[in-house]
């Protein structure tokens, strides 16, 4: 297991393992692991597929209110569960700007914060992509 670098936008991202970042289709979800880990339910996968991202956007609105009042508790709160929810999805790349994020809020560094922020909620709208496409080629088959 080599480790490998990611770059999205500005910043570098240190990836756990080239395992899940060598194909582009496991960057930003993972499905295999996901339906592996749900014992392959697609209805199942899909429920949570249109539940959690919404939920992680909210979590996003609240990390970044926390970053304007400087409340290093709730930041620490926010990205704590952003992490977890994302490792149990799946969203890999996600994950990893979570952890950044999390590194970072020691720092005492809005503009740091602020910037992998906007870097997450890019990310979130690539994941929602590959959910949607995720779920035309159910409806596809389906037909």
């Amino acid at each position: 297991m080599t480790n490998k670098f990611v770059t999205t936008g500005h910043l570098q991202i240190e990836s756990a393992s080239t395992e899940h970042t060598a194909k582009r289709s496991n960057l930003h979800l993972d499905l295999a692991n996901l339906m592996e880990n749900l014992d392959s339910e697609a209805e199942v996968v899909m429920d949570l597929l249109k539940i959690i991202p919404k939920q992680l956007l909210n979590d996003l609105n609240s990390l970044e209110q926390a970053i304007q009042r400087n409340d290093v508790s709730a930041l620490k709160y926010s990205i704590h569960n952003l992490i977890g929810v994302s490792l149990n999805m799946y969203f890999n790349q996600f994950t990893e700007l979570s952890r950044m994020f999390e590194l970072e809020i020691g720092n005492n560094n809005p503009q740091v914060l602020s910037e992998l922020l906007r870097e997450m909620i890019l990310e979130m709208k690539l994941v929602e992509q590959e959910i949607g496409d995720f779920e035309m080629q159910r409806t596809n088959q389906a037909v």
